[in-house]
């Protein structure tokens, strides 16, 4: 689903729940090559959608054995990205 800003300028889709893997796969291992933390994730999240929260983000990083394996291999770690 899209949306347009009041003013119109402004582009905002919105995922369907089925849509939400994906987009964060795309995000994290594509873009980011399982370089940047969640924050970087969230904020381009932010940018492309218009739905995906920070748990959301949160839980598909702690997830991720890329990011495991990399980060050091612990929750606690991965909480610190």
């Amino acid at each position: 689903m899209c949306r347009y800003s009041k003013d119109g300028t402004k582009n905002t889709i919105y995922l369907d729940i089925t849509q939400v893997y994906d987009a964060l796969f795309e995000i994290l291992c594509m873009e980011h090559n399982h370089l940047q933390g969640k924050d970087a994730v969230k904020q381009r999240a932010d940018d492309l959608y218009d739905n995906i929260p920070d748990m959301q983000v949160n839980c598909f990083i702690e997830a991720c054995p890329v990011c495991i394996e990399r980060w050091g291999g612990s929750q606690e770690e991965l909480a610190k990205v």
